[in-house]
């Protein structure tokens, strides 16, 4: 029962170790981590749980599209948060992110 978390470079961090690590029982949640740079690098993969955490009216978005062109994802989620906090949305902890982050990782039990 291992969660990968992490949020900008962090959560960058957690894509990669999502991409060498093709366990399917390995959750990652990926926050405010996905841009343009992802779509530059065509060797990226998503595997394992994957849940893309994002704030709307930030610069990074959701993780979709890198998840599409993976093979191995085992389930890959979206929460989009709306606080109009834009990256500073995952400074500190808000409801808006965190409540969906801990029921999705109690749901891999």
């Amino acid at each position: 029962k291992i969660t990968v978390l992490d949020f900008s470079a962090g959560g960058i961090i957690a894509i990669y170790a999502s991409s060498m690590l093709p366990d399917a029982e390995i959750n990652f949640v990926i926050m405010a981590s996905c841009s343009d740079w992802v779509y530059d690098a065509p060797d990226l993969r998503l595997s394992g749980r994957v849940l893309s955490v994002y704030e709307l009216s930030d610069f990074a978005t959701s993780c979709k599209e890198l998840a599409d062109r993976s093979p191995a994802p085992n389930d890959y989620r979206d929460v989009e948060s709306k606080t109009g906090k834009e990256h500073g949305a995952f400074y500190l902890p808000d409801d808006a992110w965190v409540l969906p982050v801990v029921d999705w990782i109690k749901a891999a039990d």
